[in-house]
């Protein structure tokens, strides 16, 4: 489907028209009239619509196509407005702006209506009418633990938080967190950068919205989704000016008979395995650090060649001093025979260490234990002629 975006020339027409149109009613009857949008609709041809052009995936640009699931509400809404008319060929008009310009277009008659993932507030419903809900946004919170791995649900009010400047989701979040520092930041994708970057410490936005940005920038694959937390539904619908009880009436059929449709179109443009993957990071995250924090059970088996002269059973009763990087020390059990092989066992976290028998000064070498690496592990030390010895290790 193709939307042609506005031109100021364009628009400069229609506002002339507007500004024609009130100058004669003021004449003739002392005061501003509501126009009839529908019969200018009909008259042009073109259902003018305004919208913040970053919205993937519900609206966004493919070179001058725009695509996502409002764009398709919007052709359907387009389509019944034509029915209605008698008139088949009403296209979709884009005026795109950013949050704090759609309500402006809306009310200088620069657009017919609104969809952008607009979220009903009091203060917008003051100004304008909204259509039933298509869609409710769920608000969460966006970190970087590469950053600041402390931030939790319990503590937003004391962090820097980046939000979409003049969204209903910033609105919201300035005034459950009123002590915490808002930046308001033009697009969602910067202030997922600026998250990155460490110029704010949580990004607070749309579930979907935020998922589909962290699946698709370069460079944000570290960036999570705080889980089981919502900080508030917003709901989300078509906006229209105060008295165009017509042309609300035919979104709010277009909504209805279209409802069913609507994940359909967002699952197109954003698949929910793209979605799970990303809510999935946090916990895949805490789960790969509870692992590495998990001590492996190691097994230590120490036997000599045929070659070796050194009386093996010496070792009985002795235990292995295993030694990391930070100067942890863990001892293991008592070493026991099994026939001519002495079984010992240690717990220990993952790490580098050392493994020593002090009694007689000797360290076997180093055992790396890598997070990845399974729960049991088993050490062979093998002792050679003239004093030499091996240690292998088998997972």
């Amino acid at each position: 489907m193709n939307f042609r975006q506005s031109t100021s020339k364009q628009c400069g027409i229609r506002r002339l028209f507007f500004l024609v149109t009130l100058i004669t009613t003021i004449l003739s009857c002392g005061g501003p009239e509501h126009k009839d949008t529908l019969k200018q609709i009909q008259r042009e041809g073109y259902a003018y619509i305004a919208a913040v052009p970053f919205e993937a995936p519900f609206l966004h640009q493919v070179g001058t196509v725009f695509v996502g699931p409002e764009p398709t509400l919007a052709k359907h809404i387009s389509e019944n407005i034509g029915k209605k008319l008698k008139k088949a060929d009403i296209q979709p008009f884009w005026i795109q702006r950013n949050y704090k310009g759609l309500i402006s277009a809306l009310l200088n008659d620069e657009a017919d209506f609104v969809i952008s993932v607009f979220g009903k507030t009091k203060e917008r419903e003051q100004q304008l009418l909204f259509s039933d809900t298509y869609y409710t946004s769920e608000l969460v919170v966006v970190i970087n633990p590469s950053r600041n791995d402390k931030v939790r649900r319990d503590n937003l009010g004391k962090i820097k938080i980046g939000v979409r400047s003049g969204s209903a989701g910033g609105e919201i979040v300035q005034t459950k967190y009123p002590n915490a520092k808002i930046i308001a930041i033009d697009t969602l994708d910067e202030s997922i950068l600026q998250l990155r970057s460490g110029d704010v410490d949580a990004v607070i936005d749309d579930r979907i919205m935020a998922a589909y940005s962290l699946a698709t920038m370069t460079g944000v694959s570290h960036l999570e989704i705080l889980p089981d937390f919502v900080v508030e539904s917003v709901e989300c619908g078509v906006a229209v000016r105060k008295g165009e009880d017509e042309l609300l009436k035919i979104v709010n059929q277009t909504i209805q008979d279209t409802r069913k449709n609507f994940q359909s179109w967002l699952d197109e443009q954003f698949d929910p395995e793209s979605l799970q993957e990303v809510t999935d990071r946090y916990q895949k995250r805490q789960d790969w650090i509870k692992k590495a924090n998990e001590p492996r059970r190691i097994s230590i088996r120490i036997s000599k060649s045929k070659s070796s002269d050194f009386d093996i059973y010496r070792v009985a009763n002795l235990a292995y001093v295993f030694r990391n990087s930070k100067g942890d020390t863990f001892r293991s059990s008592r070493i026991d025979f099994q026939g001519r092989t002495g079984v010992s066992s240690v717990s220990i976290p993952p790490g580098t260490y050392s493994v020593t028998l002090t009694k007689f000064n000797t360290t076997f070498g180093e055992l790396v234990i890598q997070p990845e690496d399974p729960a049991k592990i088993t050490v062979n030390i093998r002792l050679q002629a003239s004093g030499q010895f091996t240690m292998t290790r088998k997972n």
